[in-house]
């Protein structure tokens, strides 16, 4: 049995422990290099503050894509948000994320895999930058 097989087998089986499930998925990953596993695609430009970019991410073994994931960046720091609903709390807005896990070192894990495919496309294509928020242009002095 391929690990694919394996995975898909384990992740869709209703006996299958969180532990049985990490331990697959992490053998399916190191197997994998996670160039297999998870696929960045429809990269929008935005560069709207630190929103650099939206894009989709399809995790092959699942069978499932995230749509709209957003890529932020500030300085040398870049990082993802996983789809989210906008709400409000003492007329401030805040976002709860869609997706969640059970455990933060998957998480962890699922975010870096994302950003080491984001960051191969960043890369390939270094003309895709932030905006600065406000321009030399825009000061009144």
């Amino acid at each position: 049995m391929s690990s694919d097989e394996e995975f898909m087998l384990m992740a869709t089986s209703t006996r299958a422990t969180s532990f049985d499930l990490n331990r697959v998925a992490l053998k399916h990953e190191i197997n994998n290099s996670g160039n297999d596993m998870i696929e960045v695609s429809n990269i929008k430009q935005i560069n709207k503050g630190t929103l650099l970019a939206s894009c989709d991410v399809r995790i092959a073994p699942w069978k499932m894509t995230l749509k709209e994931v957003k890529i932020f960046e500030k300085g040398p720091q870049r990082w993802i948000g996983l789809p989210s609903r906008e709400y409000l709390e003492n007329d401030e807005k805040k976002y709860i994320e869609l997706i969640a896990f059970d455990n933060n070192d998957i998480k962890t894990r699922f975010r870096d895999q994302i950003m080491k495919e984001i960051n191969l496309f960043l890369q390939r294509n270094p003309e895709m930058k932030p905006d600065d928020v406000i321009q030399d242009g825009d000061l009144p002095f």
